[in-house]
């Protein structure tokens, strides 16, 4: 046997996998990662390499009736074999808080998450970790509880400062439909957005890292928070605006990310 042909088939397989993932049949999909384990395994592969196909697993079994237990060993063994895989392991936490969000125990999700997030503030990458903030802060809404409330506008900030600082601008259309999304609903509960300031949120212990990280890139914080101010506001007034689409269509207030990204990182001075 050619020592590509292995390579060729498991490379076959995974875009089968992703036709069947934009085509949302699970079951297909399923099949599919099924016979790259089998060829991963079969070739000896280590188990670390193998548990990142596990992971895609579990996934998809989240996806698919009564597969919520298979769904979490899967994780769950992914994170033993992670141990001293710090980025590997939080990409898992964030998976087993999405499957827990999926089965609605908001409680579960939201501590999963809290965990990914405290293994990805000890790594540099902040596209992870405003993902991270972000995925924290609509599990912190969905609870509904006065104090995840007050919480979630702030993890919500971080990441839009992460985005922002680093010019993440397709990152940033997600911050966008987010804080969109948002402001729509407290208007049409007759109040107003909070939002934390810049400032207020760096000097609170719990976003410790995120300060650290934005001295470390001497950003001004009036040009930050001005930039912040930039992009709300142009957010507020979009929603305001009669039929904006809020949703990715062309025109779309997430069709204008880059747009803001770009004069954000003017206000900022063209970035650090």
């Amino acid at each position: 046997m050619p020592r590509s042909w292995p390579r060729a088939l498991i490379s076959a397989l995974d875009v089968a996998q992703q036709a069947h993932f934009a085509q949302e049949d699970w079951p297909a999909a399923l099949c599919r990662i099924d016979a790259t384990l089998a060829v991963e395994r079969a070739l000896q592969r280590p188990p670390e390499d193998i548990a990142e196909t596990r992971m895609n697993r579990a996934n998809v079994l989240v996806q698919m009736p009564g597969r919520f237990d298979e769904a979490r060993a899967e994780l769950e063994a992914c994170l033993a074999l992670f141990q001293n895989d710090p980025a590997r392991r939080a990409r898992a936490l964030s998976s087993l808080a999405d499957l827990f969000d999926e089965q609605a125990d908001i409680a579960q999700a939201i501590t999963q998450e809290r965990r990914a997030l405290a293994l990805l503030a000890q790594l540099p990458d902040p596209a992870d970790r405003a993902i991270s903030h972000n995925n924290l802060a609509s599990y912190l809404e969905r609870c509904g509880s006065a104090s995840a409330l007050a919480e979630s506008p702030r993890h919500r900030l971080a990441a839009l400062v992460y985005w922002l600082v680093s010019d993440l601008g397709q990152d940033l259309q997600t911050a966008l439909h987010n804080y969109a999304v948002h402001t729509r609903r407290a208007r049409a509960a007759g109040s107003v957005a909070t939002i934390p300031r810049v400032a207020d949120l760096l000097a609170d212990p719990a976003f410790a890292p995120l300060a650290q990280w934005v001295r470390q890139r001497q950003v001004d914080l009036d040009d930050l928070q001005a930039a912040v101010d930039q992009l709300l506001e142009q957010i507020r007034q979009a929603t305001l605006a009669k039929g904006v689409d809020l949703f990715g269509h062309e025109g779309s207030l997430a069709d204008q990310g880059h747009d803001l990204s770009v004069g954000c990182q003017r206000c900022l001075g063209g970035g650090r």
